[in-house]
C-alpha cells in the first residue's frame, strides 16, 4: 500500500486516457495505444497486446517501458483489466470497433467459449 502519491505515469508523454488492472496498464495518445506490464504477471496472458505472451517479465512500473500497440487505424478508447490469473486490454477504433487481446478464461474477450460454457476459450493477441 502506498501511503503518499507517487508519479506513476510521465507527464511529459501526455496520456489523454490511461488504465491499470494489477498486472498491466494501457494507454491512449494521439490515437495510438501504449502498454506496458506493472508486475511479474504484466503479459502472461499476452495482454500486452504485442503478439506474444510471457509469464515472466522485467518490470519497469511506469510507463517508461510503454510501447506502442500494433493496430490497424486511430484507437479512441482503452481499458485494462483482469487480475494475476486473468488480465486482458480492450481497445475501440475509431470505427467502433472493439479489440481485445489476453486471457478468456472467463469468457471476458467475447469470443463465446470455443469449449462450451465454463471452458476456457484460449487466449488471443
Amino acid at each position: 500500500m502506498a501511503s503518499e502519491p507517487r508519479e506513476f505515469a510521465s507527464a511529459e508523454r501526455s496520456w489523454e486516457q490511461l488504465s491499470c488492472s494489477e498486472t498491466h496498464c494501457v494507454a491512449l495518445r494521439e490515437g495510438v495505444a501504449y502498454t506496458w506490464p506493472i508486475s511479474r504477471a504484466g503479459n502472461r496472458f499476452g495482454q500486452l497486446c504485442r503478439g506474444t505472451a510471457a509469464r515472466d517479465v522485467d518490470v519497469e512500473a511506469t510507463d517508461a517501458s510503454a510501447a506502442p500497440v500494433p493496430f490497424d487505424g486511430r484507437v479512441v478508447a482503452v481499458a485494462a483489466g483482469g487480475r494475476k490469473d486473468g488480465g486482458h486490454t480492450a481497445l475501440v477504433g475509431e470505427d467502433g470497433s472493439v479489440w481485445m487481446c489476453g486471457c478468456d478464461r472467463w469468457q471476458q474477450l467475447g469470443l463465446s467459449g470455443a469449449g462450451g460454457a465454463g471452458n476456457a476459450a484460449g487466449y488471443t493477441w
